[in-house]
């Protein structure tokens, strides 16, 4: 089973982060793609779903 998140095509500058942690849907938004790598980074480490949208 793969455990990296699904990235969507990201065309605006905000971009949100979603993921599950303990059964809970959490997000947080960002004001770019950049700013959220950080946060991917340790959801990856962590091995917890997570999708990056630009539907904010």
């Amino acid at each position: 089973m793969n455990n990296e998140g699904y990235e969507v095509m990201v065309l605006s500058k905000k971009v949100k982060v979603i993921w599950l942690t303990g059964g809970k849907r959490k997000e947080q938004v960002f004001d770019t793609r950049q700013e959220a790598e950080p946060l991917m980074k340790e959801l990856n480490e962590k091995g917890e779903l997570w999708v990056l949208t630009d539907k904010v």
